[in-house]
């Protein structure tokens, strides 16, 4: 024990020693949800918790582990460091320090946030996030909560039944657009569809886009949905149908699937899980989701998985395989040597490289 002692010590003063650096975190030896780390001793494929406790549930305010979720849901990271995240019936402030902090937002009409789902800042600080009722999956709300104090809180379309399953933003407008399904209840169609998150006549949702049904596979044809997706530095659209199959569609409008080869079936403890969750670099090279708890990157037709459960190591910090790691939802940092991502009742990180 007091050689672990003299390591921490020494590690906390190095910490404090240079204000370039991370703040030092616990061990994990003397917790389930920290690791020891800086810059500069920080391995590759390294899973840090830093906010919230992966096991305990409960919202709090508070620094890093002091802070508590009801489940992380979606995030978004800002261009100063700060990140957001939706916990069930609030949104979370998470400073660059990783102290967390709630934010009380009412709709105009008095309504309370119920089930916060995907969220994104746009840089003017408006937030968007689209809400759910827990109860009744099948009512949903969107917000969007301008840097005043306003909440506009508008209304669904009413031609078909709307529900959002995503909302990413362009890289280069800042233009949000937002994606999901639309059924036509009379004549029991669905559509997958992505739309630009503005407001038209007091209503939610422009510039439809209906993906061709001819273009699915068989299995995607049945209930089709936009479950995930993202807006790529090259103009193209990286989408997941169903959760199961990804197709890009490029500025030019052509619509066709990629990774045919890779199974995103997941099979756990829980059933069968697939991709919640979806980002690319700068360049487009690389691709990294999050699939039934996992997170993969796939280069050059290449999947890989970097972590991802290890229940011999449960709630656990660590590097690769020593990592537990549940992900939900992914943030890929602007250097792309990080990747943020929910995980149960807390925010933590990935260090690539």
């Amino acid at each position: 024990m007091k050689n672990k002692f003299y390591v921490l010590a020494a590690a906390l003063l190095v910490g404090l020693a240079s204000c370039k650096k991370e703040k030092a975190e616990i061990a994990p030896e003397d917790s389930a949800n920290s690791t020891l780390t800086t810059n500069a001793t920080v391995k590759p494929f390294t899973v840090t918790t830093l906010a919230g406790r992966i096991n305990i549930i409960g919202s709090r305010d508070g620094q890093g582990a002091e802070a508590g979720f009801n489940g992380a849901e979606g995030l978004d990271l800002t261009s100063d460091g700060t990140i957001y995240v939706t916990s069930l019936g609030s949104i979370r402030k998470v400073s660059p320090t990783y102290y967390v902090t709630r934010l009380d937002i009412v709709g105009n009409q008095g309504q309370e946030v119920i089930d916060a789902q995907k969220i994104k800042i746009q840089k003017d600080g408006t937030i968007n996030f689209i809400a759910s009722d827990r109860i009744f999956k099948n009512s949903q709300t969107t917000w969007i909560v301008k840097p005043s104090g306003e909440v506009v809180t508008p209304a669904s379309k009413t031609d078909f039944k709307y529900m959002y399953q995503d909302l990413q933003k362009d890289p280069y407008t800042d233009e949000l657009w937002v994606a999901g399904q639309a059924k036509d209840t009379v004549n029991n169609k669905a559509y997958a569809i992505l739309e630009k998150f503005k407001i038209s006549n007091g209503k939610i949702g422009t510039n439809t886009y209906r993906v061709p049904v001819d273009s699915l596979t068989a299995e995607n044809k049945v209930d089709p949905k936009i479950t995930s997706f993202f807006c790529g530095y090259n103009g193209v659209k990286y989408i997941v149908i169903n959760n199961i199959s990804i197709y890009k569609l490029t500025p030019a409008g052509v619509f066709t699937q990629i990774y045919r080869d890779i199974d995103f079936n997941i099979i756990n403890n829980v059933g069968i899980e697939g991709i919640t969750s979806i980002v690319a670099t700068k360049d487009s090279r690389t691709i990294y989701v999050a699939n039934g708890g996992r997170i993969r990157s796939i280069s050059d037709g290449v999947s890989r998985t970097l972590v991802g459960p290890n229940h011999g190591r449960q709630y656990q910090d660590g590097v690769g395989a020593q990592a537990d790691v549940h992900a939900k939802q992914l943030a890929l940092s602007k250097d792309e040597n990080t990747i943020y991502f929910t995980d149960r009742n807390s925010l933590r990180k990935l260090t690539l490289k």
